[in-house]
């Protein structure tokens, strides 16, 4: 029987990502923990002292926003992704403390990339957050379609 092959479109971005090396044996011991990473991450953040978010209730962000909401961050909601990154930008300016922004996938990143330029062109403290799905690794429809945040916001971002 021949070995079956997946074939990867390496002209897709996010392609590179099977390029990457199996973990250490350190990092592959907690590979099988069951963690929830929105857990971790609203944990994250609830420990650098983040008290607001700014986003649009959407899909591709409600579980970054609801395990916010249950570690005690508070979620400002606004009418577009551009304005949940231009407030943040204004918040990070403000407060000399990271604004945070979530969106969801594709169009939701498309907007929300003015206010990231606006915060890198300033050099204001600002994370943005944004909800994506895995498309290129499990077959299935991606929301809004292809579109990565790192790919979208590699020259205005960190």
């Amino acid at each position: 029987m021949a070995a079956e092959k997946m074939l990867t479109d390496l002209d897709k971005p996010g392609a590179e990502e099977h390029l990457v090396g199996a973990p250490s044996d350190d990092v592959a011991g907690w590979l099988g923990e069951e963690v929830d990473v929105f857990d971790l991450a609203a944990e994250m953040l609830k420990e650098e002292g983040v008290h607001t978010i700014f986003g649009l209730t959407a899909g591709g962000c409600w579980n970054i926003e609801g395990h916010c909401l249950k570690a005690g961050i508070e979620r400002v909601h606004v009418r577009t992704e551009e304005t949940a990154t231009f407030a943040a930008d204004a918040y990070g300016r403000m407060t000399n403390r990271p604004g945070i922004a979530v969106s969801g996938p594709a169009t939701g990143i498309c907007y929300a990339t003015a206010g990231v330029a606006q915060a890198m062109a300033a050099q204001s403290p600002m994370v943005y957050i944004a909800g994506e799905s895995g498309a290129l690794d499990d077959d299935k429809f991606q929301l809004q379609g292809l579109v990565r945040a790192e790919r979208m916001c590699e020259s205005i971002a960190k």
